[in-house]
């Protein structure tokens, strides 16, 4: 199962009415500025779960549990009780989660509990208990609806990863360094993924586990290679190291539970803190990936505007696994955007005004008719929040490169889509068309430069030929010809993939004039039931297309 959102009411920033959000199935970030609540969502949300500890552990041997005092510190000048927190669950392909009440909905209460005290059994004997001088603030479930009727949490791991995470080592003198021991797959799965996300060359020869006094829920996870040891690592690497190795102990718990899994919640509190951009994108990546592949969510506030980019990109309202919730305060509240555009959220972190001049939308070049009648019904059902004005006048696609190195400044912010046979050409080949054009031919490129890259509609051979062979392959049984405007028209197998007319057509040219022969009135038909057998290469343009949306945009 998975939460699916979040209510909070008279809790720290959140008064009255209840403010809500929407998470994503797999990753949502959260974003704003200093003082919204981005800890307190953390907090609620992993206050709602424990996992014993005999059902499984961390890597680095703590329990899989949140306890709302590891984020938030009781303030007896304003915590109070009262507070109401609501969590939605959803079940997906994992086990369901027990005593969720039928609705889904796990409510909470704020309670203050007396510190501890020292307390008589019997009439001689004495108990004596360490006395806890603080008031203890806690969050509890709610016995209503539930069918158990307790105030447990649920049995459900959840761990959060506070900013403690980053004290660093060499500010204290009281620390203890022990080597970590981990299995060989294990150990090689992290040193593999560590060094992609931090662009190391070094081989990682041990870990260990640094605790340091002054900060006792450090849990640091420092490698050792033959250049340095333990204590010389940086801060970024290990931040790193206590997010990887905190992903990777859901992944092993996943395999430790079998049928038993029931999903499980990482929160990660600024998750780009001590990182450069790069190893902020490439760390965001990988933790999407674990959480797609071992179904468990994770939930991260950041404060970086390149981080937010790169999660926006992906954002939609067809994507339910990722997500951006964007807090601010407004007329007293905490308002939240669900989604919203970069500039808005850019706009906001900088404290400025939206440029209120209306943007025409981006162009959208492709080399004819076909072309663009493919892009179109692409972009009516994949990336129809992608507004944009399509330019598919009969140009080759060296006509267009070599409109677009010639104006590189006017034509900065439209997008190239070309034929798929364009993309099996030689690279160097493409290349020669845009010395002066600020364009990029591939994704590595995209990401590293911050530009535009050549697109290429789905496949490797021309559309007219893909469309041939594959109403050719699904023969006279395809449902195709059920449609009662084929029919009327009498469009069927026979007629539709007769080529006797075609005799004298050589190469491609015969698949262009099969083409032209559909009546115009119902090539979208014909197109679109083609487009649809190919759902997988469909989604992989929208992707790209979205990442190259976003930065002509900006």
């Amino acid at each position: 199962m998975y939460i699916s959102e979040i209510e909070i009411s008279k809790l720290r920033a959140f008064t009255e009415p209840a403010t809500k959000l929407y998470l994503g199935r797999g990753v949502t970030a959260i974003a704003g500025h200093n003082g919204v609540g981005k800890s307190t969502i953390l907090a609620a949300l992993g206050n709602c779960g424990h996992l014993p500890k005999q059902l499984g552990v961390h890597l680095n041997g703590d329990g899989f549990s949140t306890e709302l005092s590891e984020v938030l510190t009781y303030d007896p000048g304003f915590d109070a009780t009262g507070g109401i927190v609501n969590i939605a669950f959803k079940e997906d392909d994992s086990l369901a989660i027990k005593n969720i009440p039928p609705t889904g909905i796990l409510s909470f209460r704020t309670a203050l509990q007396k510190p501890n005290k020292p307390s008589n059994v019997g009439d001689t004997s004495t108990l004596t208990r360490t006395e806890d001088p603080r008031t203890r603030f806690r969050l509890i479930p709610k016995k209503a609806g539930r069918p158990d009727r307790n105030e447990r949490k649920l049995q459900w791991p959840t761990y959060y990863l506070g900013l403690s995470r980053l004290f660093p080592v060499g500010e204290t003198d009281e620390y203890l360094a022990t080597k970590k021991k981990l299995t060989e797959d294990i150990l090689a799965e992290y040193s593999s993924v560590y060094k992609r996300i931090l662009g190391l060359q070094d081989s990682i020869e041990s870990l260990a586990q640094l605790t340091i006094a002054e900060a006792p829920r450090k849990k640091g996870v420092p490698i050792e290679t033959e250049n340095y040891g333990f204590t010389a690592n940086s801060a970024g690497q290990d931040n790193v190291g206590q997010i990887v190795l905190s992903a990777l102990s859901f992944k092993r718990l996943k395999q430790q539970m079998g049928d038993a899994w029931s999903g499980g919640l990482l929160l990660i509190d600024e998750l780009d803190a001590t990182l450069h951009p790069v190893a902020q994108e490439k760390l965001y990546k990988f933790l999407t990936e674990v959480s797609r592949d071992c179904g468990f969510q994770i939930v991260f506030t950041t404060h970086s505007l390149y981080l937010i980019q790169q999660v926006l990109k992906v954002c939609s309202p067809q994507n339910d696994f990722t997500r951006l919730c964007y807090l601010r305060r407004k007329d007293g509240c905490i308002d939240v955007l669900d989604n919203p555009s970069f500039r808005r959220v850019e706009a906001d972190l900088n404290n400025e005004i939206v440029n209120g001049v209306s943007r025409e939308n981006p162009r959208v070049f492709l080399e004819d008719g076909v072309a663009g009648l493919v892009f179109r019904l692409i972009h009516e059902h994949h990336i129809a929040d992608c507004p944009v004005e399509v330019c598919d006048s009969s140009l080759g696609w060296t006509q267009i490169l070599a409109m677009f190195n010639a104006y590189p400044n006017l034509l900065g912010s439209a997008l190239v889509v070309l034929d798929p046979d364009v993309a099996v050409k030689d690279p160097a080949e493409i290349q020669k068309q845009i010395p002066q054009a600020n364009l990029c031919l591939n994704a590595d490129d995209r990401f590293r430069l911050g530009e535009r890259s050549i697109m290429f509609l789905p496949g490797e051979k021309p559309i007219e030929e893909q469309m041939f062979t594959f109403y050719e392959q699904e023969g006279p049984e395809c449902v195709l010809y059920s449609n009662s405007e084929l029919d009327e028209m009498n469009v069927s197998y026979s007629t539709m993939m007769d080529m006797d007319d075609f005799q004298g057509c050589t190469g491609g040219e015969v698949y262009k004039q099969w083409y032209n022969r559909i009546p115009v009135s119902l090539r979208e038909t014909v197109v679109k039931f083609w487009l649809d057998s190919n759902s997988t290469a469909i989604q992989q343009f929208a992707e790209e297309f979205r990442e190259n949306y976003a930065i002509a945009v900006k």
